[in-house]
């Protein structure tokens, strides 16, 4: 379980500002920036700096906000599989665009399905901004999304299809989060 100071220092890095960080936290800002001092204490390193009254992460905590992520996310990874334990049912949450969902991967979600009767799959639709949100948030546990993205910020593989009528072939990017399983066309991967 992740410490209280952690999703404090989460919040700072998704608002950018200690007063809105801790009206979302139902807290104190002084409490807020002794949560941060905490931090910057015990991992001996500056973790904000401000720049003309701006907040900005400092390299180290843009390192440690990317593995605080991925902590939070396999936290509610584990808490899933926790609970579909008792159900036996695996669940595989993915996120797609809408050119995506109705045209580049109907035929391999089917296919997936079909091979894998035990797993329960939700798909949630919503632009590449809205994926990666909930992404982010541990709600997905992959996004197929277009366009532009951070690259810097998830492990992302391109996947093509080619659409025979039109001769052409739209690159797409999938993304996965800290969840064990993901699949590419007909095969799962388990990843550790």
């Amino acid at each position: 379980m992740l410490d209280f100071r952690t999703d404090t220092f989460l919040t700072v890095c998704e608002t950018m500002n200690f007063t809105e960080a801790a009206k979302r936290l139902h807290i104190t800002q002084p409490a807020v920036s002794q949560h941060i001092r905490f931090l910057e204490k015990e991992y001996n390193t500056r973790l904000f700096s401000y720049c003309n009254k701006q907040l900005y992460l400092t390299p180290a905590g843009e390192i440690l906000r990317k593995r605080l992520m991925t902590m939070k996310n396999d936290q509610l990874a584990i808490m899933n599989e926790i609970r579909n334990e008792s159900h036996k049912m695996e669940s595989l949450s993915i996120g797609v665009t809408m050119t995506i969902g109705e045209y580049a991967i109907v035929d391999k979600i089917a296919d997936f399905l079909i091979g894998h009767p035990e797993m329960n799959v939700h798909i949630h639709y919503g632009n590449t901004t809205q994926l990666l949100t909930l992404l982010d948030e541990g709600i997905i546990n992959l996004a197929l999304v277009e366009g532009n993205y951070p690259k810097e910020n998830y492990e992302h593989k391109n996947y093509r299809k080619r659409f025979k009528r039109e001769r052409r072939s739209d690159r797409y990017c999938f993304f996965r989060c800290t969840q064990q399983r993901i699949f590419t066309g007909k095969k799962s991967i388990q990843h550790g």
